[in-house]
């Protein structure tokens, strides 16, 4: 989603090249959308996808309309809204990705992370059909990148595992890991976090608890297990374009002390 005088992605054209569409105005005051390539997304196109030699099945991600002063994208997967309320317009943006705003977080050095003051549920719906394509085509590498992270954590646990300040977490051997992070408890964690990014290393804690947030602090309880590990556990470097060789500095890295 954007703001109704922005733009937004979309894929409308055989090459799946990216564009970015904008709002522009005719003489007349009449509004409307144009590609990088010139062509009017408009209702006339909405009713004759072939008369530029568009294919459907991609004019369906692109096909925008007026209707009754406000902006509707048609899209394959819903139908979204733009609102001229500004209100709306900020609740929705903050809704899209857990109810957190972007220029409401607040950099915390000593976490590795932003704190974001929810007041608002909100969900995952935050892709859009550009991330689709991207990720259908990052499944052809899917495999290759699961052996790159699985290797990444083997070096992580056989180097780590009695590492004076570290404690790995427990694996069972009924089940595996989809990898996505790589979590371990420290001491000290913000005198961890710091000397790692002074080392030009990313650590971060990832996620706050959740009754840590305005929305939820009515519904906090004890829950002791999760106090034990939460200013513990942090999070080291994973991801398929690291190298062994990488693994390898962030090890010696932790290994120098904090």
């Amino acid at each position: 989603m954007t703001t109704i005088d922005g733009g937004l992605l979309a894929i409308p054209f055989k090459n799946s090249e990216v564009q970015y569409l904008d709002f522009i105005k005719e003489k007349k005051n009449r509004k409307f959308l144009r590609t990088l390539f010139g062509l009017e997304v408009d209702d006339y196109f909405s009713r004759n996808p072939k008369a530029r030699q568009i294919p459907e099945e991609c004019f369906a991600d692109a096909v925008f309309k007026e209707l009754k002063n406000e902006w509707v994208s048609m899209d394959i997967q819903s139908f979204k809204k733009f609102w001229m309320d500004w209100q709306n317009a900020e609740s929705i943006r903050r809704r899209r990705w857990f109810g957190i705003a972007k220029d409401e977080r607040v950099e915390k050095y000593s976490k590795g992370f932003s704190d974001y003051p929810t007041f608002e549920v909100g969900g995952k719906f935050h892709a859009n059909n550009v991330n689709a394509i991207i990720g259908l085509n990052a499944l052809k590498s899917f495999d290759e990148w699961i052996d790159r992270r699985k290797q990444i954590i083997e070096r992580y646990d056989k180097e780590l595992c009695s590492t004076v300040g570290i404690e790995l977490l427990e694996k069972k051997k009924d089940r595996q890991s989809g990898n996505w992070l790589y979590t371990i408890l420290v001491d000290k964690r913000s005198d961890f976090i710091i000397k790692m990014l002074q080392l030009g290393i990313e650590t971060s804690i990832v996620h706050e608890r959740n009754d840590v947030a305005p929305i939820f602090r009515e519904y906090a309880g004890d829950c002791p297990n999760l106090r034990k590990v939460n200013n513990k556990r942090v999070c080291l470097p994973l991801h398929q374009n690291m190298t062994l060789e990488d693994a390898n500095y962030i090890i010696k890295s932790i290994k120098g002390g904090w």
